[in-house]
């Protein structure tokens, strides 16, 4: 499960769930209705007591409104979607094998939050606005066609 669904990310675990449920309560209350078709204010009750109540959370299903909530609005990749993916992926390179291996090579499907996924990365340095105004002013004298005469802009 996610790190930043475990109840201990703050000082105490009851302080940490009651954080979690401030910043993610309407979340929460979705999960526990649709999963376990409890409550939320029935949290320290004895029907539903912090410990219990920090156990379902935390394990609550990949695709749950409260790990979309804390990952940006996007759910977890199950574990079929990864296999699936590695699926139309050999499809893919056997066809284009089997084909003799004309055209473009093709690439491979990435899911978000793999570990290889490089689409996430800055590429280059961050500049100041002042720097990048000064290059996009120069942009159209310095852009050469293929023939490499200069264009006017």
């Amino acid at each position: 499960m996610a790190e930043a669904l475990r109840p201990g990310r703050c000082r105490g675990k009851t302080r940490g769930l009651v954080e979690l449920i401030r910043e993610h309560g309407e979340a929460i209350e979705a999960d526990f209705q649709r999963y376990y078709h409890l409550p939320l204010v029935s949290v320290g009750s004895p029907a539903l007591t912090w410990r219990r109540f920090g156990v379902l959370v935390s394990h609550l299903p990949s695709d749950s409104w409260t790990v979309r909530a804390l990952n940006d609005g996007s759910p977890l990749p199950h574990l079929e979607h990864r296999l699936l993916a590695l699926a139309i992926n050999q499809l893919m390179a056997g066809n284009w094998q089997r084909g003799g291996g004309k055209g473009r090579k093709p690439q491979p499907l990435r899911l978000p939050g793999d570990p290889t996924d490089d689409r996430t990365q800055r590429i280059g340095k961050a500049r100041p606005i002042a720097e990048m105004r000064q290059i996009l002013d120069n942009w159209g004298s310095t852009v050469k066609p293929k023939g490499g005469v200069n264009r006017v802009r």
